[in-house]
């Protein structure tokens, strides 16, 4: 996609910017006045209800540990796998901008290379709806 004349065209440098939520994220190239999507995921959401984690012991119904919590620190590592996995579409980057939501921020800074340490621009909050011309009018 071509960048509008009156956002940042990004001629000096290719720059990476990476849209994160809980459990999804795309990832994008912009140089030289255009912007691409490289790649992206979503981690789905387990379709099994809690009834069907239930184990019966006679007349008497009974479930153990926190299976909510578990879920989602479960889902949380999946998305966390993928985020890593996908940063090698936008590797070859200069320069790096990061929205992510502030609960899943330091730990997605930590997966970042190192040589994004220096040119890391981060916005805390929840991105994902925005369209792409209005994230490019925060940078």
């Amino acid at each position: 996609m071509k960048i509008p004349k009156n956002l940042p065209q990004f001629e000096k440098n290719s720059v990476a910017i990476i849209v994160a939520g809980n459990l999804n994220a795309d990832f994008y190239l912009a140089d030289k006045g255009v912007i691409n999507k490289v790649s992206g995921f979503v981690v789905e959401k387990s379709k099994f209800s809690d009834r069907e984690q239930t184990g019966k012991y006679g007349n008497v119904f009974f479930q153990s540990g926190d299976k909510a919590g578990a879920m989602k620190n479960f889902l949380q590592k999946e998305s966390f796998t993928a985020f890593k996995s996908n940063l090698k579409n936008v590797s070859s980057a200069k320069v790096a901008y990061l929205f992510a939501p502030g609960t899943i921020m330091p730990e997605l800074q930590k997966l970042l290379p190192k040589k994004w340490e220096k040119t890391l621009k981060t916005y805390n909050g929840n991105f994902v709806k925005l369209s792409l011309v209005d994230l490019l009018k925060k940078i």
